[in-house]
């Protein structure tokens, strides 16, 4: 249908609509209601600007006070100082969330008849979502706020979160590293404090009844290192709006929500947001080097982090002949490395402890760090961190680029620099790291720019991709990771705090010497559970950090910082955390020190990572016991040891057609029956049954455990975290009641970077495995429910073996 157009346009044009293409005459549409009983997700504009979010013709939650600031004052609802011009507008439209139907409502302040303010609210025809727009109509400067407790300096939409119908539950992502991600009740009883997380921290939060069949995702969906979630100044409502620092935005600022209707849980709701969020920008993300291929770190928490090789006469060596050195050791001990992270360790700082230049330091790497990627043949993923104001880049230090300086330190300003900075490290650098992020937005040229934090990002990343380099966030808040949604090179965000040995982020300490308490929420060093739900939604790969591999590392640069003989005991856990992240895998050992075999679980020979299809996620049956703490449901619920540090999670990996389901429990408190129900999305929904089985470390390392379905869970129970659970189920093909299990002296039996094809026959199992040629390959099947056979096979010169087993058990390697 063709947009509505006023009877009396050209009296319309003669007012207030000379400036707002939007707006519509005012006596010829009253409110444009939508249909209350309709199914999906509804929202009922009114000429005062108010709604009720509706799902199924039921509200969820109706609006707060609207609001906006310019000229230092806020103009509002609930004082009256902020007056519609006119009535609600309607339209029809498309766009790349789809068709939808948008009402708009134009305002100004109560002193003057000059639009200065749009709000609009587009209905999507899909049923599953509802974007609101506010817009700042003409240029505006003043529109910063001081108010005490104010998040944000405009409001719209606003929501008053006492208004729930009925007990709801929480997960919002928040916190720096976004590692204060939680679930918890939706407290209705505290105006504009609801539990989830605002301000410059807040985040994406998801909203979800006790079943779980609904739930709703509330998030920005443009300008996100602007769009801030809050109260407002003059009232408690839930706030999405500007940022309550930004003094000054452009002609037809506009800043917009998304509410996303999920109807089969929180993980697949908030997968079917983040779906919608990159259809949207149209983004791709681009490969990534340091997700296919094993690394070595010397992040934080790694044994060559600031400190270099020592050798036994005492001499310390340079960080170069420390690096050829990892190198060598690794190739001795067939350690397939392909990279290197280097941390901050390499270049030279300035002011304020920032980058002054991005240059190896001559003491560093006296041949230069090209020579060093030529020696070792190692890729660097390259850390970089925010910059001094006496950096050599800058126009006002003689260098050749704008910056705008905000002593000590400085923001780069221009697309030129960024795309010079890669090139200029192209040959060998993968991976652009930007750590410190969250510490360069609290800077006051960042805070008050609406344009300036969105420009820093989109420019690093256009510069990347220049380059055919990816980047990897870190030290993030969300905004960061949501802005990635526009940016292709961003491809892995750090989804946990610095590594240092131990779940607890130091091992042992005096207040828990066995190590048995666990970790400390938020600080969990391991736990990437619930950040993952995020990464997973914005097709992001979760980063966990390095590890060490091997218990004890003697002279590392920890001892004494916290109680001597710092040591990882819960190294095989943080293995199999990392190679099911989808993200990363990067031992950080001294030399000679390294668990080889525990390293090469994560891949193939030839460092081939093997992962999951998605990475490993809390899954929603962790939520109930916070969220609805006094339900039956909690009471049948998985319940973690620490508090938000989720005990059970899954993924899956997907090959042919059909699903192999991974589940890793760490840190149970009780028995858990875990279910298919439970975790709907990973298991394979092909005709046919499931079988669950146990075993890692070893070729024949395998116990099955009969069917898995509803009236066979698989039986969890309470565990820590060297005693962590790692259980796999895998389809049984209906034409031979067969199934493949995998690798099992792999983390990911199944991988689709190993496993190329799979068929079922009557007479058996054939797959097709990719490797380094003269590997072995250990793969076990289960012919029968009860019995289990291993082929070892070799993968050819061709890079590829065929292996087949029959339903006696026969093992078959290529044309044998």
């Amino acid at each position: 249908m063709a947009p509505w157009v006023c009877s009396r346009c050209s009296v319309c044009r003669h007012a207030l609509l000379l400036a707002v293409t939007a707006l519509l005459c005012g006596e010829a549409v009253k409110s444009i209601p939508i249909s209350s009983d309709a199914r999906g997700l509804n929202v009922t504009l009114q000429d005062d600007g108010s709604f009720v979010l509706k799902v199924d013709g039921k509200a969820w939650l109706s609006s707060g006070n609207l609001s906006y600031t310019t000229s230092n004052n806020t103009h509002s609802t609930s004082d009256g100082t902020m007056v519609a011009l006119g009535t609600v507008s309607r339209e029809q439209g498309m766009d790349a969330f789809g068709a939808f139907e948008r009402q708009t409502l134009v305002w100004a302040a109560a002193s003057s008849a000059a639009p200065a303010f749009s709000t609009s609210v587009s209905v999507y025809d899909s049923g599953d979502k509802v974007v609101f727009e506010q817009a700042f109509l003409p240029a505006a400067t003043g529109t910063a706020t001081q108010a005490k407790g104010a998040d944000v300096s405009s409001c719209f939409p606003s929501f008053d979160s006492t208004s729930v119908p009925e007990p709801m539950g929480y997960l919002s992502f928040q916190g720096r590293f976004l590692e204060a991600s939680h679930a918890g009740p939706w407290d209705a009883s505290q105006p504009g404090r609801p539990g989830i997380g605002v301000g410059d921290a807040g985040g994406p939060f998801a909203l979800y009844t006790q079943a779980m069949t609904d739930t709703l995702v509330f998030s920005p969906a443009s300008q996100f290192m602007a769009a801030t979630i809050g109260r407002d100044a003059n009232t408690d409502a839930l706030c999405f709006g500007l940022d309550h620092l930004v003094t000054h935005v452009p002609k037809n600022f506009r800043i917009k929500t998304i509410v996303h209707l999920g109807r089969s849980g929180v993980n697949t709701a908030i997968k079917s947001w983040g779906r919608s969020l990159m259809q949207y920008y149209g983004t791709q993300r681009h490969t990534d080097f340091t997700r296919q291929f094993l690394g070595f770190s010397t992040d934080n928490g790694a044994y060559y982090y600031y400190n270099t090789q020592q050798l036994a006469n005492g001499t310390r060596l340079t960080y170069e002949d420390t690096i050829l050195n990892v190198a060598a050791y690794a190739k001795q001990s067939n350690i397939p490395y392909h990279y290197g992270l280097l941390d901050s360790w390499w270049y030279e700082k300035g002011d304020g402890g920032g980058v002054k230049n991005w240059t190896a330091v001559a003491n560093i790497f006296p041949h230069g760090m090209e020579w060093v990627h030529e020696q070792t043949g190692w890729k660097f993923q390259l850390h970089n961190r925010h910059w001094s104001d006496n950096n050599v880049y800058a126009l006002q230090n003689g260098g050749d680029y704008e910056f705008v300086m905000q002593p000590p330190l400085s923001v780069p300003t221009t697309q030129r620099f960024w795309n010079d900075l890669i090139a200029n490290k192209s040959n060998y650098i993968v991976v652009y790291e930007q750590d410190w992020m969250y510490n360069e937005f609290d800077l006051q040229c960042i805070r008050e720019s609406p344009t300036i934090p969105r420009d820093w990002l989109l420019q690093m990343g256009k510069g990347s991709k220049a380059s055919q380099t990816t980047v990897q966030y870190c030290m993030t808040y969300a905004r960061m990771v949501l802005t990635s949604a526009e940016i292709p090179a961003v491809t892995t965000f750090r989804a946990s705090d610095d590594y240092h040995p131990g779940q607890t982020g130091y091992y042992p300490t005096p207040d828990d010497p066995s190590g048995s308490l666990g970790c400390r929420f938020p600080y969990c060093v391991y736990y990437i559970g619930t950040t993952s739900i995020l990464a997973h939604a914005l097709d992001l790969g979760p980063s966990k950090d390095n590890m060490w591999t091997s218990e004890v590392q003697p002279g590392n640069p920890y001892d004494g910082k916290k109680v001597n003989s710092t040591r990882e005991p819960y190294s095989e856990m943080q293995g199999a955390v990392s190679a099911l992240s989808t993200g990363p895998v990067a031992p950080s050992d001294a030399v000679g020190f390294s668990n080889v075999s525990l390293i090469r679980m994560t891949c193939m020979a030839d460092g081939r990572l093997l992962q999951p299809s998605a990475p490993a996620r809390a899954i929603d049956a962790n939520f109930l016991p916070e969220a609805f703490p006094q339900s039956s449901a909690a009471a049948e619920s998985p319940v973690a040891r620490v508090q938000h540090v989720y005990s059970v999670m899954a993924t899956h990996t997907a090959v042919a057609g059909r699903r192999w389901t991974h589940v890793l429990a760490v840190g149970l408190n009780n028995s858990f029956s875990l279910r298919p129900s439970h975790i709907a999305a990973e298991v394979d929904a092909v005709e046919g049954s499931l079988i669950q089985w146990r075993g890692y470390g070893s070729p024949s390392n395998v116990t099955l455990g009969g069917a898995f379905d509803e009236d066979h869970p698989i039986a969890l129970t309470p565990c820590g975290y060297s005693d962590f659970a790692l259980v796999r189920v895998a389809p049984v093909f209906a034409i031979n009641d067969m199934a493949l299990l995998g690798e099992a002296d792999k983390w990911v039996p199944v991988s689709a970077a190993r496993f190329l094809d799979v068929e079922a026959t009557t007479s058996g199992i054939t797959v097709l495995v990719a490797g380094a040629t003269g590997e072995q390959v250990h793969i076990a099947f289960a012919p029968t429910p009860t019995s289990v056979a291993v082929a070892t096979c070799t993968i050819t010169p061709a890079g590829t073996a065929t292996v087949s087993c029959s339903k006696a058990g026969k093992i078959v390697c290529g044309d044998e």
